[in-house]
């Protein structure tokens, strides 16, 4: 992981609205109800001094109440000491609007025995700012003191300049293509099925807030792993609820987040609870997963709870790979990454004209295309055009003679042929060579 900048602040002063600012998009919520951010959010981000950039990571953290005992909240005080322990330097936001409060004071006091270096910048702050508007401020004993408005993009690249000075060994001359081999895997599902607790085993810590409470996260958590010499980006994401309960500007968001989430995707795991079985709203998931071309697991949790035998496969979606465990305890998981190894391979999956063609010929010698009129159907051939998922284009020589029937069973027909396990695949056809 290249250096870590990690952002810290009391609630609701403005973190994830900088955050966004310094990633170049909105990945993080941004509302006005405080403790909206309650996960470390982490991002790849770049920065550009004097012609040169600089690649490091930045971390979001929740909002610090601090002196509140509520069960949410002290999870969220966890996440941020686990931030400003992996941090080379922290990034302390207050609100300049709100001045400096006592709750500002004793973050800083408590900031400062972590022993990194500070930065205090002063958010929401307008153009007419004046000197002695700071002077409050200055109490806190960290300098210099940068006044920033991230909602308008002001006074963003003196903070960050300063921040990156003492990393220019770091810097390159160009952009490089980053998470080259990188395989990305977003963790979907409705509120309350395991996901969480799904990426802190894999993660081999407590990375996301789990809790009793639905909805917990809200904000897709990147999370960069290694499993035995493979380098993953995990990407937890918000519970997905059925539209009809989303009545809230924030779970409508969430929703927004994931599905950005698994379209940055290779490959989404759906975690299902296995003691409810798979609902109408995860079918509807599984749908729009494939539809966008993702790799798909479905993972059924919970399955240490069930008296009978767990669920399998996905009805109507063959291309579906399950997976079965208890993520609390730790159990099913030796075969999960073997199966995303086995996905993902499938999803980058490359087979020559010649081979493809040989395959096409066997299929259309067990099941011949159909008939109209006593003129035949003709297969005339097949090439790959892509992958990722795999994408074949198929040409024949009357187009309106293909059934919808006889679609489905060349495609089913090809999957098997070319064992793909738990991609899409993509059949485009073609008239060509009319006879």
């Amino acid at each position: 992981m290249s250096f870590v900048v990690a952002i810290v602040g009391r609630a609701n002063v403005g973190k994830s609205t900088l955050f966004n600012r310094i990633v170049g998009e909105q990945r993080s919520l941004v509302h006005n109800v405080a403790g909206v951010t309650r996960d470390r959010l982490y991002s790849s981000a770049e920065w550009s001094v004097d012609g040169k950039i600089v690649d490091f990571t930045l971390v979001d953290t929740g909002g610090l109440e601090l002196g509140k005992r509520e069960s949410l909240r002290n999870y969220v005080t966890r996440q941020v000491d686990a931030a400003i322990d992996q941090a080379d330097c922290i990034i302390t936001v207050v609100d300049g609007r709100a001045g400096l409060l006592p709750e500002d004071e004793e973050l800083i006091r408590r900031l400062r025995r972590s022993e990194k270096k500070l930065f205090l910048c002063v958010n929401k702050v307008d153009l007419n700012l004046h000197e002695d508007f700071l002077l409050p401020f200055h109490k806190l004993g960290i300098t210099p003191i940068f006044p920033i408005s991230a909602q308008h993009n002001r006074g963003i690249d003196e903070l960050m300049t300063a921040v990156l000075a003492d990393y220019m060994s770091l810097y390159r001359e160009s952009d490089a293509e980053i998470h080259k081999d990188l395989t990305r895997i977003a963790i979907v599902g409705r509120p309350n099925v395991g996901k969480s607790r799904l990426l802190n085993y894999l993660c081999g810590e407590e990375r996301a807030v789990v809790s009793p409470q639905p909805g917990t996260t809200r904000d897709p958590i990147d999370t960069r792993i290694s499993h035995q010499g493979q380098e993953y980006l995990l990407i937890d994401t918000a519970g997905i609820r059925r539209q009809a309960k989303i009545d809230e500007t924030l779970e409508y968001l969430a929703v927004l987040r994931s599905m950005r989430a698994v379209g940055r995707s290779h490959i989404a795991i759906l975690v299902v609870d296995a003691t409810e079985g798979i609902t109408h709203q995860e079918m509807r998931l599984v749908s729009q997963i494939l539809q966008r071309g993702r790799g798909l697991i479905c993972f059924y949790n919970k399955c240490d709870l069930l008296e009978g035998p767990a669920p399998s496969g996905v009805k109507h979606f063959p291309y579906v790979s399950t997976c079965h465990g208890a993520a609390k305890l730790g159990q099913g998981m030796e075969a999960l990454f073997p199966l995303v190894k086995k996905v993902m391979r499938s999803y980058k999956k490359k087979v020559t004209t010649a081979k493809l063609n040989e395959m096409m010929a066997k299929i259309t010698a067990q099941t011949p295309p159909p008939q109209a009129g006593g003129r035949p159907l003709k297969i005339r051939y097949a090439t790959q055009t892509g992958c990722s998922p795999p994408t074949f284009q198929i040409f024949v020589n009357h187009l309106e003679r293909l059934t919808n029937n006889y679609k489905k069973y060349l495609e089913n027909s090809l999957y098997k042929q070319l064992k793909l396990v738990g991609v899409p695949i993509k059949l485009e056809f073609r008239e060509g060579n009319r006879d």
